[in-house]
């Protein structure tokens, strides 16, 4: 390959060392010179759709905030805006790991880019999980807005840990004739506006979950979190759907109007 030079085997998907003797954080991960289109095709496709669930998942949250605002059932309208989010965190994070070795992400950041899917992907699965299992008890009434607050928190850490991962989607497109992956500007600085508004907004959200627990206007400051969760994912996973879409069908002049 003429932009790593490797002693050894180069295996789709796995480590390759960059010489003998090298210590296993020197590793680089490589593609295959040509990238199936059909497996491009597929992975494209794949991430979008969890992408478009994130974003819906963020929209219901957004809408039962509202109705929360609005004094109708307030606990248990951000309890079932907290089950959202996570089943939403769930199948986004599981979308990606179920293509994490055909992601045909950018390589010359070598296997940092593999860390940082890895990273998100695991933030994801196990903060929707634990949104999930929160909300369910908060909807029986044991201590609802403590645990509700714990878990914007959570979602709050989440976003930040996983804007990475969001950053990382602009890097999803072909391979290259030397096997690198060259990013398209359709959707590009959408994408990273969206990630910048990720680290925003969870760290808001942290913020507001730290205050809600130690006590300063729990309920205000939880409903008001999980407003701003919901607009989170909503503003991500439509940057990314929107994103793999203008891939998938690159030359429209919508998309290339980025």
């Amino acid at each position: 390959m003429d932009t790593i030079e490797s002693k050894g085997n180069t295996q789709y998907g796995q480590p390759t060392e960059l010489g003998e003797g090298k210590r296993t954080e020197h590793r680089a991960w490589s593609l295959p010179r040509e990238l199936p289109e059909r497996e491009r095709q597929v992975s494209l496709e794949v991430v979008g759709s969890g992408s478009m669930i994130e974003a819906a998942g963020g929209f219901v949250a957004i809408v039962l905030s509202i109705i929360s605002m609005a004094g109708v059932a307030p606990a248990h309208m951000i309890a079932v805006a907290g089950i959202v989010v996570g089943l939403a965190m769930l199948v986004d994070s599981g979308s990606v790991a179920g293509r994490f070795w055909q992601l045909p992400v950018e390589m010359s950041t070598g296997r940092w880019a593999a860390t940082q899917l890895a990273t998100g992907i695991t933030a994801g699965f196990l903060g929707g999980l634990a949104g999930v299992v929160l909300g369910i008890v908060a909807l029986t009434n044991i201590t609802v807005w403590a645990l509700l607050s714990v878990s914007i928190l959570v979602f709050g850490a989440v976003l930040l840990i996983a804007s990475d991962m969001t950053l990382r989607m602009n890097y999803l497109e072909a391979t290259g004739a030397e096997g690198q992956a060259s990013p398209s500007p359709t959707g590009h600085h959408a994408t990273l506006i969206a990630a910048g508004v990720q680290v925003v907004l969870g760290a808001v959200a942290v913020l507001f979950g730290v205050l809600a627990l130690v006590g300063i206007a729990p309920v205000a400051l939880t409903k008001i979190a999980m407003l701003i969760i919901g607009i989170s994912m909503f503003v991500s996973g439509t940057a990314i759907a929107r994103r793999m879409m203008c891939v998938l069908r690159r030359g429209q002049p919508s998309c290339q109007a980025e």
